[in-house]
């Protein structure tokens, strides 16, 4: 049984989250910007509140950048659709991120995998 939740987590946290971004088709310009906006933001713990602005406002920058981008590239209305799925996106990737941290925390727990969590990288954490 605890192999199968294992399992589980380890399909919400892998591969669930990636599963959109083929589904939609990006290009490389569009996922470097979804990147770009995903790294940008100001919600992390322990930030400075001029940290957070600057975050702010490049985030916001990027997120404008990604809106003109799909307008030009697939005319208003497309353009207007990309960006609510590129939106969602952003979205999923957090929430990957969250199951990430879920399936360590599982693993530490039923498996006594205390050395899991230096194992792995701590972008998925920090952008989360």
């Amino acid at each position: 049984m605890l192999k199968i939740k294992l399992y589980s987590l380890a399909m919400k946290a892998f591969t669930r989250p990636i599963e959109p971004f083929f589904r939609i088709g990006i290009c490389k310009e569009e996922f470097s910007l979804i990147l770009a906006i995903m790294y940008l933001n100001s919600d992390i713990p322990g930030l400075s509140e001029s940290a957070r602005d600057i975050l702010s406002i490049e985030s916001s920058k990027y997120t404008k950048m990604l809106f003109n981008y799909l307008q030009n590239k697939l005319g208003q209305d497309a353009g207007i659709k990309k960006y609510a799925e590129c939106l969602h996106l952003i979205g999923s990737s957090y929430f990957g991120a969250k199951n990430i941290d879920l399936l360590i925390t599982y693993q530490e727990t039923f498996y006594k995998y205390g050395e899991v969590r230096d194992m792995m990288p701590d972008c998925p954490n920090d952008i989360v």
